[in-house]
């Protein structure tokens, strides 16, 4: 979207600057702005207007009008504004992983420069032109990178336990052909779509796709390219969120303090355990911890997309073909042993199971959702 619309306001402030009877007569970054706009609405619909889209279409929105009005408007304000009109949208999106960690990362690179764009500016000063180019560009994708990343690494923890580790060698090797293939390509194919003069720039762009797809696949198949670790509990991300906040909105010393929340929401993950056995709702979907402390999947059919959600959530190896390789573990039709433990499926709905001793612990799904006069199957099990 910033691509797409800055490269907008970019031509739009040339070809004005070659018609001196308007570029002498009318402030040319006002009349850019206006077109950048219409072409960031433009994009926003046909993008689907997913929460990343809408909250960077809303500043950017934001920094045009700025410009229109000689104000500068990249700030927390603009943050604040974006997060406001899309909770007061769709106030679900809350909880979303798009919508956390796309404002994370937002709000992170503002914070960050904020503070420290006047040293990195003093440094690229330095040297000439080329040189100057040459170290905007790759230090620039190596420090954004990297704030970015860091601002999103407790949700992505969090709803994937994933950590990417060479995220940077991707940005570095794909930003010029983002920026300079598949961009101009998108710009040039909607001014022309119109038309149906779009053809030549789409198939372009799609060879720009096909290039950031080669380079994605092979950073991502070097060795230790992902990093898993348990999902911290929900309280140690509100902590770090909290801390976060509380780090980048204040600016007198006390702003320190939310470091202290941010490492006590990260020290949360050493108290969290990997279930022993994992039970989904319909027995088409269990899981056992083996010797490595992570989880094998039995090999039973349906239950995809439980089996999928344990994927995201534990380290998970190969798959076993087998039920009776856990000693303390059997089913008899709807019943469920576990250590002493004996349940029917259908009642508990589904269950993880923690060894404690020479027993287990158990928690079962109906222990969560508790007992809801909606639920057709409360009052019979209450009973």
């Amino acid at each position: 979207m910033s691509l797409l619309s800055g490269l907008m306001f970019f031509v739009v402030r040339l070809i004005l600057a070659f018609i001196p009877w308007i570029s002498l007569r009318y402030d040319s970054r006002k009349i850019s702005a206006f077109f950048a706009l219409g072409i960031g609405l433009i994009y926003l619909f046909i993008s689907g207007m997913a929460v990343p889209a809408q909250r960077a279409f809303i500043m950017i929105t934001v920094v045009l009008l700025g410009i229109i009005a000689n104000r500068r408007a990249i700030s927390m304000y603009s943050v604040a504004l974006a997060a406001f009109i899309i909770l007061l949208l769709s106030p679900e999106v809350l909880i979303s992983p798009s919508f956390q960690m796309s404002f994370a990362a937002v709000v992170g690179l503002i914070a960050f420069y904020e503070k420290y764009s006047v040293p990195i500016h003093n440094y690229l000063a330095k040297g000439n032109r080329i040189w100057q180019g040459i170290k905007l560009y790759i230090l620039g994708i190596i420090i954004t990178d990297f704030i970015a990343s860091l601002s999103t690494l407790p949700f992505a923890i969090y709803h994937f336990n994933m950590v990417a580790i060479y995220t940077t060698l991707g940005n570095l090797a794909s930003g010029p052909i983002i920026g300079l293939v598949i961009m101009p390509c998108v710009l040039f194919s909607l001014l022309l779509m119109p038309l149906g003069w779009d053809k030549p720039f789409l198939i372009l762009g799609g060879y720009g796709i096909d290039w950031v797809n080669h380079i994605t696949a092979f950073v991502s198949s070097l060795p230790h390219a992902k990093l898993y670790v348990p999902s911290m509990p929900w309280e140690g991300l509100l902590l770090i969120t909290l801390g976060g906040l509380w780090l980048v909105i204040w600016q007198a010393r006390w702003r320190v303090w939310g470091v202290y929340a941010i490492i006590a929401g990260l020290l949360s993950i050493a108290w969290v355990r990997t279930p022993d056995i994992i039970v989904g709702d319909n027995l088409k979907a269990i899981a056992f911890k083996n010797e490595n402390g992570h989880l094998e999947m039995v090999s039973t059919r349906g239950g995809g997309f439980i089996k999928q959600a344990w994927r995201q959530r534990y380290p998970v190896d190969d798959n076993v073909a087998m039920l009776k390789a856990h000693p303390e573990f059997w089913i008899e039709g709807d019943i469920v042993t576990v250590g002493t433990n004996q349940y029917n499926i259908k009642d508990i709905i589904g269950f993880s199971a923690y060894k404690k001793g020479d027993d287990y612990v158990v928690k079962t799904i109906r222990d969560d959702i508790g007992f809801r006069p909606w639920n057709k199957n409360s009052y019979n099990l209450k009973k």
